[in-house]
């Protein structure tokens, strides 16, 4: 380029100094030559070597472009038209939209060729250069580029009455540009070309190839009767993709850097599905949009170490094939909602009917107590119970001692055996708890039993007897018959120090009353935390779904977006209505507690020592807690599922971590009554393992998982000290002689020994793995190391019951037999992932998979309805498992 530089000073001076004709020809030649430089700087202003032609349709057009040259297509065409049948004129028609392909093979970074493209009448414009750099490249770039010119709607011609011509005649115009500032020129090659198939049908699948540099976009126009359908994107080269569904409005965002600006979004590497409603694109229409990233880091897991080595996946060239289908989807919930109801409401019906069947039976027995007394529970608890302090007495001391040192526990009458667990077994609950076999007691069992009380034999173990008797820790109401305790060759967790087992009526340091008001408070307490958790989680989750719907980015939440069915703000209301069930039958366990309660009372009115004496120590607060847990374990469970997320998986697991410490007390306050903690205790607990649950989410390092080491070790020891010795440690902490160490051998009780072992290294198993393996998915960890704990300590109880021959209820061995029956598969669909936060978003959309049950319900959801079942079902269980033992004396009920 040249430069010309005017110096109005020296040109004055010097037509100054001149005169006459040669002023005037000075003057005329430096005005000419002024304006030939303003002329060519204008000049340069223009694209002199600008070329305009008319471009035709699907021709290839090689060209060269540099700073003085540019080249400006025309293309003219009549677009093809598909009619929409919805009859909303703003949603007539459909133009096929124009490709615009651009490559350039000695285009760089530094000279670069531009393309603007531009509708007639300016309505939708973008622009872009080759070498296309497309997000996440960094410095590698394509030399090729294509994009998808949009085309408003409102282009095409309608008649005056606001109908669609039957064969549109609007052309549309499209003007490209192509530009670049290099001094060489560069060449370049263009194609214009229409999209094929570019309405979707729906149930019809729409193969198309995706790159990072080339974004697709196709429309649906909603048919009538479609309220919600479902955008399924399926590809099997597993390689990162962003699929947005947007209005069908121009522009359209299908970069990387802008996507997120419109409509809702999500990536995926194998599989992704999109919920849309009608109700969200008023113009009846939107456009499914893919673009191809050039990266996995979007795509990857947030775990994966290599990636961040920089090992990831980085291909800008590839080229996959992509299949989208159109799925129409009921937006009428009432059937499998309806359904829900009813599972729950079978077990109230059944249970209601239970009471009326046995109601029916035993109405002689039941005497003037009507139906709805005995359904409420106002009757008593043992009906043809004596109503005198002095017959009680009778039942409490008409137990003797066979002289092959088998233990009887007689009632006075056949009568006086409760007729409520004869309606279930068929037999008297009142065995001998140390008779083979658990066989009834018949009348001639009773006639020889009191003849034992008039003449008392002797044998080898009366003397330890004597002993026990002589301690203070005898029961100071109990004869020495009462509280002989014979020793079988069985094992034996509770014992003094002469080896001597000890009994419940040793170790009930309170009296039972006592021991039922440290844990009354337990549901309150339940309650309270149940509020002020579950307030901040309710509005934690709902900013949650306001930030979804806002932003559309779908990679918040991790739902299985294949059965997702949106209602109102829920984006998954199914997998939250699903959580029902756990509400509904903790309920139920509530009323049934509340009844069993209430008749306990009735019976401890007409008869206060009944219960002071005989069975195990009732301890209501805890059923009452385990049934409010479970009611918030559904509420915390439907907030979780309304936007699931590693971090708020802890609101779906703080009530499990309730109710398996509560079952956990529940079994060992039964057989160790004095050990009972008070209920804020038993909260405190389960709060510092909610506070190590967090630590493990934000903090899941080395170092905190050999602090957690160290103290899940520390906690084994002692819970299996405590174990093995049991009340031992309690009652004789102060006496260290030789005789309690012969005592505390293991090898003097091998049976009890070993179970203890294999619950310690169960634990050390559980807590070794922890540290070498690390899991990214700490709460599910510690729940499973509670629930193992749990199971085992629950078979650890039924064979100490079935070793020192105590029978089971008919009505407990049928909610065993229904809790397996419900848990197992409950199991089955838990272990079948659709969702796993532990990998990236789009690789848990790869896990997920349609509805199985009525197009609503998924496999999580099937597992809250049955897991539902399988507590209620446990807790009852739990609750009847000791009631053969509520006539026997405290004194023949061992503890262990």
């Amino acid at each position: 380029m040249y430069s010309y530089e005017f110096k109005p000073g020296i040109v004055v001076h010097e037509v100054a100094a001149m005169t006459g004709e040669r002023r005037t020809m000075l003057l005329t030649c430096r005005g000419l030559r002024l304006v030939c430089v303003f002329l060519w700087l204008a000049l340069q202003c223009v694209d002199v070597g600008a070329e305009n032609m008319n471009g035709d349709i699907n021709t290839v057009y090689e060209r060269m472009v540099s700073y003085d040259s540019a080249d400006t297509f025309t293309f003219t065409w009549t677009p093809q038209y598909t009619a929409n049948s919805t009859g909303n004129a703003a949603a007539m028609v459909t133009p096929r939209p124009m490709r615009i392909h651009v490559a350039s093979d000695n285009a760089s970074a530094g000279n670069h060729v531009s393309v603007q493209v531009r509708s007639h009448n300016a309505a939708s414009e973008i622009s872009w250069s080759v070498p296309f750099s497309a997000e996440g490249l960094g410095s590698t770039t394509s030399s090729t580029s294509s994009r998808i010119i949009c085309l408003n709607l409102s282009e095409a011609t309608l008649n005056t009455d606001n109908t669609t011509k039957t064969s549109p005649s609007y052309n549309h115009t499209l003007i490209v540009d192509v530009s670049a500032l290099s001094r060489e020129p560069l060449g370049y090659t263009l194609i214009a070309s229409p999209v094929e198939d570019f309405s979707l049908v729906a149930d019809q699948k729409h193969e198309t190839r995706l790159t990072p540099t080339a974004p697709v976009y196709y429309q649906y126009m909603f048919q009538p009767g479609d309220q919600q359908i479902t955008v399924g994107i399926e590809s099997n080269e597993m390689e990162c993709g962003i699929a947005s569904v947007q209005d069908a409005l121009c522009p359209v965002y299908d970069l990387a850097r802008d996507i997120q600006y419109s409509g809702a979004y999500q990536t995926f590497s194998s599989s992704s599905t999109l919920l849309v409603q009608r109700s969200d694109f008023p113009g009846d229409s939107f456009y499914v949009v893919l673009l191809g990233l050039s990266t996995d880091r979007q795509c990857s897991s947030r775990n994966r170490e290599q990636f961040e080595a920089g090992n990831g996946h980085n291909a800008p060239f590839y080229n996959h094939s992509v299949s989208i289908q159109i799925s129409k989807i009921s937006d009428d919930y009432r059937a499998p909602v309806a359904l829900s109801i009813v599972f729950c409401g079978c077990f109230y019906i059944s249970i209601l009917a239970s009471l009326v069947i046995f109601y029916y039976m035993h109405k002689e027995e039941l005497g003037d107590a009507s139906l709805m007394e005995f359904i409420l529970g106002s009757v008593d608890l043992f009906p043809e119970l004596a109503t005198t302090q002095a017959d009680t007495s009778m039942i409490l001391t008409n137990s003797g001692v066979t002289s092959r040192g088998r233990r009887r526990t007689v009632a006075s009458s056949r009568s006086e055996v409760s007729i409520y667990y004869e309606a279930h077994d068929g037999s008297d609950v009142g065995t001998e708890a140390g008779q083979p076999g658990g066989e009834p007691l018949r009348d001639q069992d009773i006639s020889e039993a009191n003849e034992a009380d008039t003449q008392p034999t002797t044998t080898a173990d009366d003397t330890r007897g004597q002993d026990l008797n002589d301690s203070p820790l005898a029961s100071p109401s109990s004869s020495t018959e009462t509280n002989e305790i014979l020793e079988p060759p069985c094992c034996c967790p509770a014992f003094d120090s002469t080896g001597k087992r000890f009994s419940l009526a040793d170790v009930e340091k309170p009296p039972s009353g006592v021991l039922d008001k440290r844990l009354h408070t337990s549901p309150w307490i339940v309650g309270i935390v149940g509020v002020f958790y579950g307030v901040p989680v309710v509005q934690l989750v709902y900013n949650h779904q306001r930030t979804l719907f806002a932003t559309g980015n779908q990679d918040l939440c991790y739902f299985n977006f294949r059965c997702n069915r949106r209602y109102g703000q829920l984006t998954s209301f199914n997998a939250v209505f699903s959580n029902v069930g756990y509400v509904m039958l903790g309920v139920l366990f509530i009323l049934l507690t509340m009844r069993r309660q209430r008749m306990f009372s009735r019976t401890m009115a007409r008869d206060p020592l009944q219960f002071t004496r005989t069975g195990i120590v009732p301890v209501f607060g805890l059923l009452f807690a385990l049934g409010l847990a479970l009611c918030m374990e559904g509420v915390l469970s439907a907030c979780y599922h309304v936007c699931p997320t590693p971090i708020n998986f802890q609101f779906d697991t703080t009530f499990m971590y309730f109710i398996v410490v509560l079952s956990l007390l529940y079994l060992y306050q039964s057989r160790n009554p004095d050990a009972v903690t008070r209920a804020d205790k038993v909260a405190m607990f389960v709060a510092h393992v909610v506070l190590i649950v967090v630590f493990g989410i934000l903090g899941n390092s080395l170092p905190f998982w050999c602090v957690f080491f160290a103290l899940y070790m520390v906690g084994n020891v002692w819970a299996h000290l405590r174990l093995y010795f049991g009340n031992f440690a309690r009652f004789r902490a102060r006496v260290v002689d030789m005789q309690r160490a012969r005592a505390i051998l293991p090898i003097s009780y091998p049976r009890h020994f070993i179970l203890v072992i294999l619950s310690f290294c169960l634990n050390l198993g559980l807590a070794l793995y922890g540290l070498s393996v690390r899991p990214g998915d700490f709460p599910s960890y510690l729940l499973n190391v509670f629930v193992a704990n749990l199971i085992f300590y629950l078979l650890f109880y039924i064979v100490m019951k079935v070793s020192h021959h105590e029978r089971f209820r008919l009505a407990t061995k049928v909610c065993t037999v229904l809790f397996l029956a419900f848990g197992i598969p409950a199991m089955f669909f838990f272990t079948s992932n659709v969702t796993n936060w532990e990998h990236s978003p789009s690789g848990s959309r790869a896990l997920n998979e349609d509805c199985l049950l009525m197009g609503f319900y998924d496999n999580h959801a099937l597992w809250h309805f049955l897991s539902a079942a399988a507590l209620f079902f446990y807790f009852v269980a739990l609750t009847t498992m000791d009631d053969p033992l509520l006539h026997v004396p405290r004194s023949k009920i061992l503890s262990w």
